[in-house]
């Protein structure tokens, strides 16, 4: 009895792992990106994103900042980045938080490919205005130990503060990121 309810937990769990892994590669609808040239009337979309409005590009633009180095952090005044890779579902995302927008990319392709920007809540781009005043730079990875299937996740944070960053602040980042990409591959 002890070993059917074990099988029916663990095939559970991975169904709920596989679903988690197929929302997080979901595709979206395209919208056009302020400042990028609409595809269809071949004019540049001047509007800006009302807060957090989800818009996606066209394959092919990338960003500087979402390679990983602090470097490009540190050029716009500081921020966050989030990066997933691996696990069973085979993540690559990279979040990356400035103080009042957000880009999810697919870290698969070199440079990673952006998947959607949004303009962060007044809520969250206040708490970020926060950390950048309040807490010192610092990079935290964190890993599960496996070998054929491990995941990694990287937070990466660009500050202006002394502060050193507890668990708390660090899980409070990391909630932002998970928001935010779950945002995105929502829309």
């Amino acid at each position: 009895m002890m070993q059917r309810k074990s099988r029916v937990m663990v095939i559970w769990l991975l169904v709920g792992l596989f679903a988690l892994g197929l929302s997080a590669c979901g595709g979206s609808e395209d919208k056009p990106v302020a400042g990028y040239p609409d595809a269809e009337d071949n004019i540049l979309v001047e509007d800006e994103a009302a807060p957090g409005e989800v818009v996606t590009t066209e394959p092919g633009p990338t960003e500087e900042i979402i390679k990983g180095d602090e470097e490009g952090l540190e050029a716009v005044r500081g921020g966050l980045e989030w990066r997933r890779e691996g696990g069973i579902a085979g993540f690559c995302d990279v979040v990356t938080v400035l103080a009042g927008t957000a880009t999810v990319s697919n870290c698969a392709t070199d440079p990673p490919q952006v998947v959607g920007e949004i303009t962060l809540t007044n809520e969250q781009s206040q708490l970020m205005l926060t950390w950048l005043e309040e807490v010192a730079s610092f990079e935290h990875e964190q890993s599960d130990g496996a070998v054929a299937d491990s995941m990694s996740i990287v937070l990466t944070f660009e500050g202006q503060g002394d502060n050193e960053a507890t668990a708390d602040v660090m899980a409070e980042m990391e909630k932002l990121a998970m928001d935010v990409l779950a945002t995105v591959n929502n829309q």
